[in-house]
């Protein structure tokens, strides 16, 4: 249903503040909760935590370093906060969570959260147009100016945030919504009122004016690229709003994660012998044995004259190819290793390619030539036919 507003009622199928990856919480990075009219007050003082009272046997906590082996004890916290409600140990996070006394939200961004979630488009755009930009120097990361900032409006842009890009993306979703209800003519007034006079983005303010046109949900759906109000299109919105929101108040999804997959990239990446291909464990530190890196010689190939710069195994694993000093590039079929193709720059741009690269479905392969030129070759339609990008 939609209410006289536009706004919709249901909910992406979840409840509000539930089902999603940071968590339900109503508290502030780096604050807590006193009293009951929800003044919010530091939980840290001078950087270190302040004495906390077990609410099992009464009995103050110890006071802890706000640094955990050179980490920032707080950003740790939160990080486990976030990834236990990711993993579905939500009871565990929220003991986390009363025990550090370092909660992972605001209230103001868990109500910006669940706005979203629920479309209540109004009240998002009212707590946006309250937000607060964090400084370009960062100092809005400290905890007393981002205890301040959460004092005065709770949601905090990240440096260098567009906001009228914001009010495009939620207003967008509003818009989509109402054409898959049906009522074209409140989405027309939210397309000429509201979407317009932003002045944002006009291709996709064109596919959208176009969009009146569609016969059905499903044809709207197909063609905006989007899977509708009870799909998983306003998680993607909080998603594209969130990384226009300062990590000191809301974290990007699965930060946690993301941190650990970095750690294992760069562990491979910095393996003088990688061969594994499987993952690499948390557990220890990567390495591969040096006895298992091919080292014996298996196969010659002699069908490109001079250097050879760099080779390259498409993405399917169908072709490999190569280039060097010879201006040209010289793809092989896997496994026979016969010629698949000789793809040769034209005569006056006979300088030596230094890099090549498959697109990730291998229909086409791009190569960089000294000359500062780079051609683009359409592997799909024909191996030695060059389309110039």
């Amino acid at each position: 249903m939609l209410a006289d507003d536009g706004e919709s009622r249901h909910s992406n199928g979840m409840a509000a503040g539930r089902g999603f990856s940071h968590g339900s919480t109503s508290q502030a990075h780096g604050v807590g909760r006193s009293g009951t009219n929800g003044t919010l007050r530091p939980s840290t003082v001078n950087g270190s935590s302040s004495s906390r009272s077990d609410k099992d046997n009464g009995t103050p906590t110890r006071s802890l370093s706000p640094t955990y082996l050179g980490h920032d004890r707080e950003e740790v916290t939160r990080l486990l906060i976030q990834a236990l409600h990711g993993m579905g140990y939500s009871s565990i996070a929220q003991s986390l969570s009363r025990e550090s006394g370092c909660e992972l939200e605001n209230s103001t961004v868990a109500s910006f959260r669940s706005a979203v979630l629920d479309g209540s488009w109004t009240r998002a755009e009212e707590l946006l147009s309250l937000a607060v930009t964090a400084s370009e120097d960062g100092s809005n990361r400290t905890a007393a100016a981002v205890a301040a900032a959460a004092a005065s409006s709770g949601l905090v842009l990240a440096p260098g945030s567009d906001r009228d890009a914001m009010r495009f993306w939620i207003r967008q979703q509003k818009y989509l919504e109402l054409l898959e209800e049906g009522d074209n003519t409140r989405a027309l007034r939210v397309l000429r009122s509201q979407l317009t006079p932003l002045r944002h983005d006009t291709p996709r303010l064109h596919l959208l004016s176009n969009l009146l046109f569609c016969k059905s949900a499903d044809a709207l759906k197909a063609r905006a690229g989007w899977d509708g109000a009870k799909g998983t299109s306003r998680q993607a919105l909080l998603s594209q709003l969130s990384k226009s929101i300062s990590p000191s108040v809301m974290l990007p999804e699965n930060r946690l994660a993301g941190l650990l997959q970095q750690v294992k990239q760069q562990q491979i990446d910095t393996c003088l012998y990688h061969t594994a291909a499987s993952s690499p464990s948390l557990y220890s530190d990567h390495f591969c044995d040096k006895a298992k890196f091919p080292s014996e010689l298996a196969l010659t190939l002699t069908d490109l004259e001079g250097e050879i710069w760099q080779i390259l195994f498409s993405n399917t694993g169908k072709w490999l190819a190569a280039c060097g000093t010879n201006a040209e590039v010289v793809i092989w079929n896997v496994p026979d290793f016969t010629v698949a193709a000789t793809l040769v720059h034209d005569d006056e741009h006979k300088f030596k390619l230094t890099n090549i690269s498959w697109s990730p479905d291998d229909t086409h392969l791009v190569s960089c030539s000294m000359d500062r030129s780079a051609k683009i070759w359409n592997t799909k339609v024909c191996f030695w036919c060059p389309c110039r990008s």
